[in-house]
């Protein structure tokens, strides 16, 4: 069985085929991911470049694609086959599902990319020990999934998943795409990194810059860390989740630093509850990895 996993990011596209289903040590072994040409933080990816890209890729394979998982950074419609909002890819109201059901001729299966990663790590990184945990996203911008006794929570309007907008500078005039004010991924993602600094950079030459000493990158960085650690203080003090397992296209060895990040987290969020651990994934690509365990969940049993 050929499974075509697809990564829908804020800047990039990454597609993968796949013929076995991922399991433990998948970071040593897992083939390299194809990727669509880099976008613009936020510029829009036009449909039909998805789909020359993605035929392009799989027309390569000798197997047929027996289904299609995609993970995206937007919100779904109640029956996940409609992307309703991806405010960093540019659509609204897109039948995504059906749009490529019509093009590969096989099962197509949507989730959130926080959801998927949230997966990926239960099931192969550093959720495997835990039966709960809040995992964070960080790339153009800021994601989250719960995961409550081994099980996803996607909230009543499945959109559980957009801890970027938690307003952790209220009252300031920085404004987002969500539309609102002051939220966490003006300062903690790696557009908003890139959009504080003094000149023009992307979010990881911001960081190596602090690395290297400079003062304004560093003070970027610093604001980034306090943003962040209030965010989740927030999420640790309503949940009491006590793990954070943290990933993303803009997480790095140099960012965050999960030592510092745990010490800010700990003088802020309520007492009784605390922090166990914040924990830095090491699964590559880990909303493509999720998506693909969920196009196996899904293909296979149609399969039989």
């Amino acid at each position: 069985m050929a499974v075509l996993a697809v990564d829908i990011g804020g800047s990039r596209t990454r597609a993968l085929l796949l013929r076995d289903r991922p399991g433990a040590g998948t970071h040593e072994t897992m083939p390299r991911p194809v990727e669509l040409a880099a976008r613009a933080a936020g510029q829009a990816l036009p449909l039909d470049d998805l789909l020359a890209f993605l035929g392009g890729h799989c027309d390569r394979s000798a197997e047929p694609i027996e289904a299609v998982g995609v993970s995206i950074a937007g919100v779904l419609g109640d029956d996940r086959r409609t992307v309703s909002q991806a405010l960093n890819v540019g659509w609204r109201d897109v039948p995504l599902a059906a749009v490529l059901g019509s093009r590969f001729r096989c099962p197509v299966v949507l989730d959130t990319d926080a959801f998927a990663a949230a997966r990926a790590e239960l099931r192969l990184g550093a959720g495997r020990r835990l039966s709960t945990f809040l995992y964070v996203t960080i790339g153009t911008g800021i994601g989250h999934a719960l995961i409550l006794d081994h099980r996803l929570w996607r909230g009543v309007h499945g959109a559980a998943s957009t801890f970027g907008h938690l307003k952790t500078h209220a009252g300031t005039d920085v404004a987002c795409v969500c539309g609102g004010r002051g939220c966490l991924c003006q300062y903690a993602s790696g557009r908003g990194m890139a959009g504080s600094g003094r000149r023009p950079h992307d979010g990881a030459a911001v960081v190596a810059a602090a690395a290297h000493g400079e003062p304004w990158a560093q003070e970027v960085v610093d604001t980034a860390h306090q943003a962040l650690a209030l965010a989740i203080s927030h999420a640790l003090t309503l949940v009491d989740c006590g793990t954070v397992v943290i990933g993303g296209g803009a997480v790095s060895t140099r960012w965050p630093d999960p030592a510092h990040l745990r010490e800010q987290v700990g003088k802020l969020v309520h007492p009784q509850v605390g922090i166990r651990e914040i924990a830095v994934s090491n699964l590559p690509h880990t909303a493509l990895l999720g998506a693909a365990l969920q196009a196996f969940d899904y293909g296979r049993p149609r399969r039989r």
